[in-house]
């Protein structure tokens, strides 16, 4: 079983990535995908840089949203398909 990370995962660097008014299109030059992010998961994905604790990346959403931190919709962003690495890749 992988250990429970409490940092967030880090963005690749072969990613395209380009912002659209509050969403952000990122493609994948490996797998040939884009992947459409919304505000919310555009926020988190800017703040995927390996080193941040997820609860700084969920007070960060909150503040962005207006609404109080929540972590479980920081942790429900990061496992959604993934155009990021981790340490289990």
């Amino acid at each position: 079983m992988p250990r429970k990370s409490t940092t967030v995962p880090a963005r690749r660097d072969d990613l395209i990535v380009q912002k659209l008014g509050e969403e952000v299109i990122v493609y994948d030059r490996v797998s040939h995908q884009a992947h459409s992010l919304n505000r919310t998961a555009s926020v988190v994905f800017e703040k995927l840089d390996g080193k941040r604790p997820l609860v700084s990346v969920a007070k960060d959403l909150g503040k962005a949203l207006g609404r109080p931190p929540q972590k479980e919709l920081g942790d429900a962003t990061v496992k959604e398909p993934r155009p990021y690495k981790t340490s289990d890749d």
